[in-house]
């Protein structure tokens, strides 16, 4: 039986006895994204790998191939560590049965290839993690997937003890990818729930060109990001084009423009104000460059908010055309918005929708 084929013959679920337990490490990519990854495989509740493609459909010199047959011999009840770079744990779970999915867009990513992880969380994580860290005697192999090498017996026994005292199963379901809508009919939900009147062409323009944004072979730039995808979809939203600002300076932000000297060389490349002034800021956007990751990118806006009159009531934005996180939330517990602008599902939508109405709450004229 091909090992990708599993999933869809009723592959054994029984969970193996501690001792038989395999340790795996997934990888979650370079350091401009390794928290949206996190983020995502612990809200879908999966460990997962791409292409988006069967492994019978890649050619037999294709790297990945081999990886994609390694990813089926995961047993429900092993455990799975999230690797960041070569010495870093950012997660650690227990698997359920690999399946081939639908494709789910996660930080830059078309994954298809999934695993349900029952993944730690908690009070404990973080003094968990750090143990487990301790534990590692060599650096992780550069793999995107693999199993635990057999010289690094002390982790793979400390991982077994930490799922389960924190009392780890592997989930019994198959994971279900969330459904995903054509264009139109995407651009209706989010407009819809905005205001069921309203006009949805725009958004379905902007939406297909945020789409199609950076898969030529052309090197788009953080200026691309922004003229090709943030301006556009504000207005979309209803944002009014004289509220909306560009590479602007620190200083000049909840100000005026008089008196307040030299500008800032430290830019902001997107603002969105309450109305044609700078004085209320309403939502200050990061934007990157196509696939580069945002993690990076939410130091940098902190970092140019901080000392900003009314900073804790301040909307942040970071995207890189594809990829959206936001929250006009403040304080160190506050919740981000995560959503991919090519993976239309009913929580993109809503989150679409959640962003507009922040919008019209804060920008005047609407």
């Amino acid at each position: 039986m091909p090992q990708n084929d599993r999933a869809e013959s009723g592959w054994e679920r029984t969970q193996p006895a501690m001792a038989d337990r395999n340790v795996w490490v997934v990888g979650c990519g370079d350091k401009g994204r390794r928290d949206s990854v996190k983020h995502w495989f612990r809200t879908l509740a999966v460990c997962a790998i791409g292409p988006a493609k069967k492994s019978a459909d890649l050619q037999p010199s294709d790297s990945v191939k081999k990886v994609i047959e390694r990813f089926y011999n995961i047993r429900p009840g092993d455990v799975v560590l999230l690797r960041g770079g070569r010495e870093e744990i950012r997660g650690v779970g227990v698997t359920g049965t690999p399946e081939f999915s639908r494709e789910i867009k996660i930080a830059g990513w078309n994954l298809g290839h999934v695993a349900p992880t029952d993944w730690l969380s908690g009070e404990s994580e973080k003094t968990d993690l750090k143990r487990l860290e301790c534990a590692r005697s060599k650096q992780f192999p550069p793999n995107r997937f693999t199993r635990l090498g057999s010289e690094q017996k002390g982790l793979e026994a400390e991982a077994i003890k930490v799922v389960e005292a924190a009392g780890l199963t592997a989930p019994t379901s198959d994971f279900t990818a969330p459904e995903t809508f054509p264009n139109p009919a995407f651009a209706a939900k989010v407009m819809g729930l905005v205001d069921k009147h309203a006009d949805t062409k725009t958004l379905e323009e902007v939406l297909t060109e945020a789409r199609a944004f950076g898969t030529d072979s052309y090197p788009r730039l953080e200026a691309d990001t922004v003229a090709m995808v943030v301006v556009p979809l504000l207005k979309a939203l209803g944002v009014p084009s004289q509220n909306i600002r560009v590479e602007v300076p620190r200083n000049r932000i909840g100000t005026t423009t008089t008196g307040a000297g030299p500008a800032d060389h430290r830019r902001v490349d997107v603002v969105v104000f309450a109305d044609e002034t700078t004085v209320k800021p309403v939502l200050l956007v990061e934007a990157k460059r196509r696939w580069e990751g945002l993690d990076y990118a939410h130091e940098q806006l902190e970092n140019y908010i901080h000392g900003i009159l009314g900073e804790d009531k301040l909307g942040r934005l970071v995207t890189d055309g594809a990829d959206i996180e936001f929250t006009f939330k403040a304080g160190p517990d506050k919740a981000w918005t995560y959503l991919n602008l090519s993976w239309r599902t009913e929580g993109a939508a809503k989150a679409l929708a959640d962003l507009a109405a922040s919008l019209k709450a804060g920008v005047a004229g609407q």
